[in-house]
């Protein structure tokens, strides 16, 4: 798609999409939940509402695979914070099949250190998201393990945290797979916080 050129418009719009992802799924409920109100027939030609909102989610995600290709290094910066809220709008069926994950990493051949910087610094929550071992693994862990080396010491340092974080949740995953669900967090700074041994109070 033809993106906005104003690196300032790029990064306003990238700060707000996930407003604009649930206005826009306000708007479709509202629109079906009052035609079904009214008793109004579709029209056979008109999509379904799951069409319509598989429409949007593909329209959100061109504009996101977009901004990630084309935009300037302050808008990625501000799509990367809102990343995984984008792809839980998206849902994970879809994030896999347009290989996210790919799109993603693209950004480490950006010269902007501040920018690659960033995506280890928000990538620890997308692989929860994923939730996959195998492709973690495989796609991610020899990244940062790549990174260890950046020329910026800076984006050495969170690709460190970055893999000490994915590395954790992995154990923890494992250790916890016969002992229900992991109820570990992923902390705010992206790290991920292993369940508390103590008993609850």
């Amino acid at each position: 798609p033809d993106h906005e050129k104003d690196p300032l418009v790029q990064i306003a719009i990238c700060k707000k999409l996930p407003v604009l992802m649930r206005s826009t799924r306000k708007f479709l409920d509202l629109t079906h939940a009052l035609k079904q109100k009214a008793a109004v027939a579709l029209d056979s030609k008109e999509s379904s509402y799951d069409k319509e909102l598989h429409t949007i989610k593909l329209t959100f995600l061109n504009m996101v695979v977009g901004f990630l290709a084309m935009g300037s290094s302050k808008a990625k910066i501000a799509l990367l914070k809102n990343f995984l809220h984008v792809c839980e709008f998206l849902g994970k069926a879809l994030v896999e099949e347009k290989e996210m994950l790919m799109h993603l990493t693209t950004v480490l051949n950006e010269p902007d250190w501040e920018l690659r910087a960033s995506m280890f610094r928000h990538v620890p929550k997308f692989s929860v998201f994923l939730g996959q071992e195998s492709l973690v693994v495989d796609s991610l862990l020899p990244i940062m393990t790549e990174a260890l080396y950046d020329a910026e010491l800076f984006v050495s340092h969170e690709a460190l945290k970055a893999l000490t974080s994915i590395c954790c949740f992995i154990i923890a995953k494992k250790n916890n797979r016969h002992k229900g669900p992991i109820s570990g967090r992923i902390r705010n700074g992206g790290g991920f916080s292993p369940p508390s041994s103590s008993p609850p109070p």
